[in-house]
This record gives C-alpha cells, structure tokens and sequence, in this order.
C-alpha cells in the first residue's frame, strides 16, 4: 500500500514537472495563458488514505504585458474576449494571440491564414455604428485613399491617490509643466489634427487643498500642448466625495491649435468612471 502511495505522489509531481515546462516552454508565445496544477488527497475507507491525484489544470486567463510591435495590424485585448478567427473550411477558432497581417485581399489574418472576423458597420445619421446581433464578416483593410479626420473625443479614465498630498497653486507651486512639484501626476496622449498629423497632449493632475470642512477633495486638470504655451488655468478641475466618487462635470473641451499646416479643432475629454481611493505605496 505505501509503495502505491508513492507512486502516486511521483505521478503527480511529473504531471506538475510537465505544466511547468509547458508554461516556461510557451514564455515568449504572444496571447499563451499559463497554467497552474492542482492536487486531491485519495480517500480510502480507512483513515491512511490512498496518495494523491491530479485534481485539474486551471489557466490563468489575467491581462499579460502588452508589447508594442510597431506593426499596425497587430493588436492586443485587454480584459475579457477572444478574436474571432475563420479558416478556409468555415470553421470558427478563438484565439488571444493578436499578431495579424494582410493577406492579397486586404482581409486581416493571422499566421496561420485564418481570417479575423467582427461585426459589420453602418452608417446611421452620419454616426459609424456597429450592427450588433448580425453575422461576423472578415475585416478588410481598405487600401484605398482615405480622408484625415481630426481627434474630437478622448476618453481617460483615472485612479487618483486620495493620499497624496495637496499643492497650493499659488507662488512657488503655481502650475509649471516644466517643474514636476507644481503637480502632482501626468500622463500623455496622443491625438490626429485635420491633416492626420501625430500632436502629442500632456495632461497633468494636480490635487488642491479644499476648503476647512469641505467634504469634497478636487484635483485642476491641465491640458497642454508642446507646441503651445502651457496654460495659466487649469483646463478642468475633478471633484470627488468621500467615497472616492466623481461629483463634478467629467466633460471638458480643449481646444487644439492650428499647426504646421493642421486646421484649428475642439477635442472632447471624458474622465467618466475616475475615482480617488488610497492606492499602495
């Protein structure tokens, strides 16, 4: 009996051995999930038991490290989902792995051949408009002359620390994008004029002190192009309760200005769902 024991205890320890490898084996496979074993004692009428089993093999389907390529059909998901692929036969395969490139058709494919599929578009009021519910067709680059269409609407969603702490705008700390203690975060993003041309956005946080007893924290937004002068005021201020819950307005224009040739536009910014909570140092 305790030979059958220890058995089963080697067994499983190579079928560990062999997920392991798997995993080590599949590190540098864009879209692989890794996997992780579980055991199960055996149990036996009497108290010694039976050894163990292999239980299950679970794959860890969290988010990994999103890699740039510099290709532009390659894409990745972040969050729940698969593409959608088809293969010659008609047959449909799910897939992470987002390496993609263009077959003779200007269809999207992977490595393989198969074609990646998504819902059809229409046009209703002037409005691209994705026909949920209709049947998944192969997505076609369209190679032909397309028009430049300027950004209009960025949406940022952020997670500010409610224990960082406030700075004055006034003085020493009056905003400064050039010194990083008039603020108090920044990020960046990237935004298209009329002509298609890249204009890189700074935008910058910068939490307030607020008024003695006043149950709302609220922290000035500064949009701020490069090419222009950094604002004196701030392009939008978030207000939060003691929730952490967004109170005030999450809209605000920011007007782009005209360059190196690019007509003049207004940018819509969302920070819709932002919160403030404490995060870990």
């Amino acid at each position: 009996m305790a030979f059958s024991q220890a058995i089963s205890g080697l067994n499983v320890a190579s079928s560990h051995l062999d997920v392991i490898g798997n995993n080590i084996a599949n590190s540098a496979t864009f879209g692989f999930k890794s996997a992780s074993a579980s055991f199960a004692d055996v149990y036996a009428g009497s108290g010694i038991g039976l050894g163990v089993k292999l239980a299950g093999i679970q794959q860890n389907f969290n988010d990994g490290s999103i890699t740039k390529t510099n290709r532009a059909t390659d894409l990745a998901i972040s969050g729940g989902g698969f593409f959608r692929l088809q293969d010659t036969n008609g047959d449909i395969f799910y897939s992470r792995n987002g390496q993609f490139g263009k077959d003779a058709k200007g269809q999207l494919v992977n490595p393989q051949g198969m074609v990646v599929t998504g819902y059809p578009v229409a046009m209703l009021n002037g409005v691209p408009t994705i026909q949920k519910g209709a049947l998944p067709t192969p997505i076609t680059i369209q190679t032909d002359m397309m028009n430049a269409r300027a950004t209009d609407d960025i949406r940022m969603t952020a997670n500010l620390d409610s224990g960082q702490a406030a700075i004055a705008a006034t003085g020493a700390t009056v905003f400064n994008p050039t010194d990083n203690k008039t603020y108090s975060y920044s990020s960046s993003v990237t935004a298209f004029d009329s002509l298609g041309n890249e204009r890189a956005l700074n935008v910058y946080f910068a939490k307030r002190p607020g008024a003695a007893g006043a149950a709302n924290t609220q922290w000035d937004i500064y949009v701020v192009d490069p090419s222009q002068a950094a604002p004196g005021a701030p392009s939008h201020t978030l207000s939060f309760n003691q929730n952490g819950q967004l109170t005030s307005a999450a809209n605000f224009n920011f007007n782009l200005a005209a360059h190196n040739g690019g007509a003049a536009s207004t940018i819509n910014f969302n920070f819709a769902d932002s919160r403030q909570q404490r995060l870990a140092s």
